[in-house]
């Protein structure tokens, strides 16, 4: 019998932009209207900027002003390696004891403003000024990403999660550079200790846009309607 069905049809390279930028546009779109994803995207942004501002002023810190060797310089900086390897050790049980929701943004509010001592740092004993709030930033931040990351796959429907997941990335790692040159700026204007002031009070405002968002009550998010399919057993959708 003869084949009657019609020939694949191809896509166009154009259709093929004009289908991705219609994708992209709609993970942009889900996220920043959504007040939850808005403030979880908003956040992390706000972090990713200023601490783009405040990475390359560390070590001029250490080097130039705290006149560090090498060995010492490394050491102080293998403590936030040591703060995140913690955070993820301890980031479910904190959930568990305190609420998936609360533990992430209480851990955050406890640990980034710690970062508005390290401009304080010298020598001597108030070298635990940075390796203190270091250390506390990047377990708190860890602690962190792993609440938010969870919860924004809980929350996403499933045929959104790749464009949400994509879009989210954009927006937060798409800002690094601009914090390293407006870092570069700050510490021109207002030397290194000041520039250092500057982030580590805007690491810390990260924390408003989940404080003053409708996550801040919960302990944890509401569980789904028993008829509603989980991101596990819901169909797949293109």
């Amino acid at each position: 019998m003869e084949n009657t069905r019609p020939p694949p049809r191809h896509h166009t390279e154009q259709e093929h932009r004009r289908h991705m930028r219609a994708e992209i546009s709609e993970g942009l779109r889900f996220v920043l209207r959504d007040p939850v994803f808005r403030a979880i995207t908003g956040s992390a942004a706000t972090y990713n900027f200023f601490y783009a501002v405040s990475l390359p002023l560390v070590m001029l810190l250490l080097v130039d002003e705290m006149g560090l060797s090498g060995t010492a310089v490394g050491l102080l900086m293998a403590v936030s390696g040591v703060g995140g390897v913690l955070g993820a050790s301890f980031a479910g049980r904190l959930a568990r004891r305190f609420g998936q929701v609360r533990a992430m943004w209480v851990s955050y509010l406890l640990t980034v403003p710690t970062a508005l001592l390290i401009p304080f740092a010298g020598s001597g004993w108030t070298v635990a000024l940075f390796a203190g709030p270091w250390f506390a930033m990047s377990f708190g931040i860890v602690v962190y990403n792993v609440g938010q990351v969870s919860i924004r796959q809980q929350l996403c429907p499933p045929e959104l999660l790749g464009r949400m997941n994509a879009s989210v990335r954009f927006l937060v790692w798409g800002i690094l550079p601009l914090g390293s040159i407006t870092g570069g700026a700050l510490g021109e204007w207002l030397g290194i200790r000041g520039a250092l002031l500057i982030g580590g009070a805007g690491m810390s405002a990260g924390v408003l846009w989940l404080v003053l968002s409708r996550l801040r009550p919960l302990r944890d998010l509401p569980a789904p309607p028993a008829d509603s399919p989980s991101q596990d057993d819901a169909p797949a959708r293109a």
